[in-house]
């Protein structure tokens, strides 16, 4: 298993050996949305021990069960990304309403108002952003692999408008990952509070949250740095190769 070191990026980090994502999440080192930040930098700007970290990463046993999603084809790619981190959001999200509305029942707190408000906001994003790409984006990168171009995107016929490229939605999931990764944070200045935890509600919540956060960074990670690219290149490679 090829070594890390400080000049390696984040993302990087994660796509050589997936299992790594943990050490990097228990750090919270952000390897999704700031991906392309090296190792070094990350923990210069936490003040996090930069040694300590790189021999915790070498030493972590690779998990054969987690997906090695560079090596998958565009269309396993997209398959993994909806049956594994889509489902796991439409199951999530009804659970994570129904504790939080119960907690703000119950305790009433700013805090838990104003937590309600930014999660229903996330709800929005997210529930929005998973249409798009199981709509537009995903069958796009499924045709592109299969017959080598893609014909339409959305209600845009390829032969009308060239300009209409796999390029245009993936700029727009980009955009729409960093809003969720704001609203992400967000939803950390308050759980994170010593005092959050004061009952079984309140704790199933919080780690509730937070595992959606962490299926959330593995997905954006996939999206930004491996399907997204590739995707990218293919359908300029296919372009060249059409002239």
């Amino acid at each position: 298993m090829e070594k890390i070191n400080k000049d390696m990026t984040l993302k990087s980090i994660v796509i050589s050996n997936p299992s790594r994502y943990r050490v990097l999440e228990k750090y919270r080192l952000d390897y999704c949305c700031g991906g392309n930040k090296t190792l070094e930098d990350a923990c210069f700007d936490k003040s996090l021990d930069l040694e300590k970290i790189i021999t915790e990463i070498n030493n972590l046993k690779k998990d054969d069960t987690q997906v090695d999603v560079d090596n998958l084809s565009l269309t396993e790619l997209v398959d993994h990304i909806d049956s594994t981190h889509h489902v796991f959001m439409k199951k999530e999200i009804p659970e994570i309403l129904a504790l939080l509305d119960k907690a703000v029942n119950r305790h009433k707190t700013d805090d838990l108002i104003k937590l309600n408000e930014i999660f229903h906001t996330l709800v929005d994003d997210i529930t929005a952003h998973l249409e798009k790409e199981e709509k537009i984006l995903f069958p796009a990168v499924r045709e592109l692999e299969e017959f080598g171009e893609i014909k339409s995107i959305a209600c845009f016929d390829k032969s009308t408008n060239p300009l209409a490229t796999v390029a245009n939605p993936i700029n727009q999931m980009e955009m729409e990952h960093d809003a969720v990764a704001g609203l992400l944070k967000k939803i950390n200045t308050i759980i994170d509070k010593d005092d959050f935890k004061q009952c079984t509600t309140l704790e199933i919540l919080f780690n509730k949250l937070k595992g959606l956060e962490e299926d959330l960074h593995r997905h954006i990670h996939k999206e930004n740095y491996v399907l997204f690219p590739k995707a990218i290149e293919k359908e300029g490679s296919s372009n060249c190769s059409c002239k």
